[in-house]
């Protein structure tokens, strides 16, 4: 069944305007787009009255001006920003050095209390005959 389907339609003919339509169609295409697009392409010239009238020198004037005036209040506003961060660089490490430098204190305190503290504290429980043999022997 499937075979008689296939032999008519190979037997079939193709009319002849469908593909010549189809060539026509893609011709003119190729045609047609770039004439399209150089036209579109192509850029508009418009004249600018600022031009003839001086506008433009003027602007360039105002822009150099401003540029005089905004240049030195920058520098001094960088030269400022620099002072400030030295200063804030300056007490940072300040307050780190005399934190360290508590830190260390507190720890010596700590392990004084913690290791001589503790023994002279045995040392005072004993009786005093004992008291002075270890005192001698300590300061000797």
């Amino acid at each position: 069944m499937k075979l008689k389907q296939i032999e008519e339609i190979a037997t079939r003919q193709v009319p002849i305007w469908q593909p010549a339509l189809l060539v026509s169609l893609l011709l003119a295409g190729y045609i047609v787009v770039p004439l399209i697009s150089k036209k579109s392409s192509t850029p508009q010239k418009t004249v600018s009255s600022g031009s003839t009238l001086g506008v433009n020198t003027i602007k360039d004037q105002l822009n150099n001006g401003i540029h005089n005036v905004v240049k030195p209040a920058t520098d001094e506003i960088q030269k400022q920003a620099g002072v400030v961060l030295g200063i804030a660089q300056q007490t940072v490490q300040q307050t780190v050095q005399d934190v360290a430098s508590k830190s260390a204190e507190q720890a010596k305190e700590f392990v004084f209390d913690n290791t001589f503290g503790k023994v002279l504290q045995n040392i005072n429980t004993l009786p005093s005959d004992q008291q002075d043999l270890i005192k001698k022997a300590i300061c000797k």
